[in-house]
């Protein structure tokens, strides 16, 4: 039996009613996909299950009284209402996957939104093209478009913009003192890439038909995006007057605007993505004066066995304590250490919840090595149903 250690169990979600997993009602049954195939079967049987799930969960699971498609929660009409989304967190917490499933969740709502990389980052561009995304916006998906920002393009598009002279400005873009102080100005790249994300969002506003009305932004890991976001406010204090001082001061007010953008702060429940998590809500809000509009939970693992089951556990641990070869004793170690695993994750999770003050959403664990874009469009669907809201918003 230790073989099949591997294989998922019937999982059971719980949409708890306190503030802390563990309390509450369940909801559905999920059965999360093994590991993924190549098989073009596999997609098909990720959405079955998902699909299961919601015929399992009863009538009110997606849909409304009437049969109808439910209205989209709370949390996620109000995140989604934003024209700037910047989704942050610690390398490889799951900020790609979160970002593109709210482009999909942003798209059902009627949205078309862009997916934005910054820097070096194609794992969007990788993800649905197979290349890098380019520096002006390509469609991806039906209503839903896709670039990288190039900060020197955009820097170059800058001193094309404001030197007259064609020749004078190739001169300079072409010159060895522009790649050196490209690579060495501290902030140069960084406010060259939030000023492009300015100008897209001064499109949405005055643009009678933009292509797109929602900016996600996949952000660099967290160290890095909050220094990001510093900078407006260092730029102002050396720059106080001039075209480049206002340039500052509308993306400041951008930044600061709740109507307009939020941060999304992806992390896992474990110790280190929890303190960067919680240090990067108290920053946000408390320094930068930026609103935190939800914080996601990745990877969690939901409640899988009643507490009659448990008993059930216990007295069969009990029924072979003293016959260490027999084979269901692996299944009792599985079963612990998937009990441990969850008792630890519920501890930082209630940490979380007692300190953050945002909403706090869980992502349920899924059993597969490799996120497609079919699993991402599923989990995008259904993340309105399947994302348990654990801690609302104080009012």
């Amino acid at each position: 039996m230790a073989g099949d250690a591997k294989k998922p169990f019937q999982v059971f979600q719980k949409f708890p009613d306190s503030r802390v997993p563990g309390h509450g009602k369940y909801g559905s049954a999920i059965k999360p996909p093994a590991k993924a195939s190549s098989n073009p079967s596999a997609a098909i049987k990720f959405q079955e299950t998902l699909a299961d799930a919601r015929s399992n969960a009863g009538p009110n699971m997606g849909l409304d009284a009437g049969g109808e498609p439910a209205r989209p929660p709370a949390w996620l009409s109000s995140l989604l209402s934003r024209r700037l989304i910047f989704v942050m967190g610690k390398g490889g917490v799951g900020k790609t996957t979160l970002s593109i499933a709210l482009a999909g969740a942003a798209r059902r709502q009627g949205r078309n939104p862009l997916l934005v990389e910054l820097g070096d980052a194609e794992s969007i561009g990788r993800l649905y093209r197979k290349l890098p995304l380019p520096p002006e916006p390509v469609p991806l998906a039906h209503g839903i478009c896709g670039v990288r920002v190039d900060a020197r393009a955009e820097l170059e598009a800058y001193i094309r913009t404001h030197i007259p002279s064609k020749f004078i400005a190739g001169k300079i873009s072409n010159s060895r003192l522009f790649d050196y102080l490209f690579e060495a100005a501290p902030g140069l790249k960084e406010i060259m890439s939030l000023g492009r994300l300015w100008r897209w969002e001064q499109e949405i506003q005055y643009l009678s038909d933009p292509p797109f009305d929602l900016i996600i932004v996949d952000a660099p890991a967290t160290g890095h995006a909050l220094s990001l976001l510093r900078l407006p406010e260092a730029l102002i204090r050396m720059i106080r007057v001039g075209p480049v001082a206002r340039q500052l001061q509308g993306l400041k007010r951008l930044l600061r605007d709740p109507e307009r953008t939020a941060l999304a702060i992806v992390t896992l429940a474990e110790e280190l993505p929890v303190r960067e998590t919680l240090a990067a809500c108290q920053e946000a809000q408390a320094d930068l004066e930026m609103p935190v509009g939800a914080v996601f939970i990745n990877a969690v693992h939901m409640e899988m066995f009643s507490p009659r089951e448990k008993d059930h556990i216990q007295a069969l641990a009990a029924m072979y304590a003293g016959h260490p070869d027999a084979p269901e004793n692996d299944i009792i170690r599985c079963v612990r250490r998937f009990a441990r695993r969850q008792a630890v994750q519920q501890a930082h999770i209630r940490e979380i919840c007692n300190t953050a003050k945002t909403p706090v959403l869980l992502m349920p664990f899924y059993y597969t090595n490799d996120m497609t874009l079919e699993h991402l469009e599923a989990l995008s669907s259904e993340m309105g149903h399947f994302f348990s809201v654990i801690r609302e918003k104080e009012t």
